[in-house]
């Protein structure tokens, strides 16, 4: 498995959005696309990746905004916290984990900016500086 994880301005007051994916699969998401989804999207498919779903993080519009259009281009399902205002097809609730090829992203509910808010990561990844 190769990680690619790539921080990507979306726009608005210091907006960012993410590209994360499993090179060798070809599957990847994109995380919270905001004003921007069409930067996150054109990344992806430069890369001959297919974007699996749509994330984010926490339910303000900063950071949800670009999701219609987002699932428009890709064809992926909207993943979030169950108490997100999207309602997502996708719930990603404490603990949960979301599958991109060999990257297995583990969900951790981590409430304090807005109720529903959550962080992924990948407990198996090992960083090789030499790759």
């Amino acid at each position: 498995m190769k990680l690619i994880f790539e921080q990507i301005r979306v726009g608005g007051d210091r907006n960012f959005g993410y590209l994360v994916a499993d090179r060798d699969a070809g599957l990847g998401v994109i995380v919270d696309p905001a004003y921007s989804p069409e930067s996150l999207v054109n990344r992806a498919q430069v890369q001959g990746l297919t974007i699996t779903h749509v994330v984010n993080t926490h339910g303000h519009p900063d950071h949800t905004n670009g999701n219609d259009r987002a699932v428009e281009l890709t064809g992926a399902a909207v993943a979030a916290h169950p108490e997100s205002p999207v309602q997502p097809s996708v719930e990603l609730a404490d603990g949960a984990e979301l599958e991109i090829g060999s990257l297995k992203l583990k969900c951790l509910e981590m409430p304090g900016q807005c109720p529903g808010h959550v962080i992924l990561y990948e407990p198996t990844y090992q960083w090789n500086p030499g790759s």
